[in-house]
C-alpha cells in the first residue's frame, strides 16, 4: 500500500531498514543533505531500484566495493533472506554502531524488531556469526 507520498529523499520507502542504512551510507560518505550522493538504485549498475535488502550485496559487489566477515563500525550488516535476524523474503540491513571486544556488535536500524515495534529505530548486540556479510564503504579503515 506505499505510494510515491511515503518514500525518502532517498527514494526508500520511509521507516524501512534500506532507508535508514542508505542514510547512514551518505553521512559517512559526505552526503548528508539533498542532492544525496547515494540513491536507491546508485549499487546497481542496471540502476534499477534496490527495494529491499535482497539485492544490496550484488549492487555493493557490483560497484566493486569491498566486504567481508569482520564486523567494522559504519560497515552496513547485510543478512540474506531467511538469515537469522532477517525478513525471509527480502533480507535485512542495519549498520554497525559499536564493536565489542567479546566478539559481538551493536547494530542499529529500522525495522528490525516483530510488529508492533517494527517500523521504528532499534539497537541490538549480535554474535558475528549472525549476518551474511558487511559491507564496508570504500575509504571505511578497519576500527578496533
Amino acid at each position: 500500500g506505499a505510494n510515491d507520498a511515503s518514500t525518502s529523499p532517498l527514494g526508500m520507502y520511509y521507516r524501512e531498514c534500506v532507508d535508514f542504512a542508505l542514510w547512514r551510507v551518505n553521512q559517512q560518505m559526505g552526503s548528508t543533505s539533498e542532492p544525496f550522493k547515494f540513491l536507491n538504485g546508485t549499487f546497481r549498475p542496471d540502476g534499477a531500484r534496490l527495494g529491499s535488502a535482497l539485492t544490496w550485496k550484488d549492487g555493493w559487489d557490483a560497484k566493486g566495493w569491498p566486504t567481508g566477515s569482520v564486523p567494522r563500525v559504519g560497515a552496513v550488516v547485510w543478512y540474506a533472506a531467511g538469515a537469522p535476524g532477517a525478513d525471509p523474503f527480502y533480507g535485512h540491513v542495519a549498520v554497525v554502531k559499536e564493536v565489542k571486544e567479546d566478539g559481538t556488535f551493536v547494530e542499529e536500524g529500522y525495522n528490525g524488531n516483530p510488529a508492533p515495534d517494527d517500523h521504528n529505530y532499534y539497537t541490538r548486540t549480535i554474535n558475528n556469526s549472525a549476518p551474511t556479510a558487511f559491507l564496508y564503504l570504500p575509504s571505511q579503515e578497519e576500527k578496533k
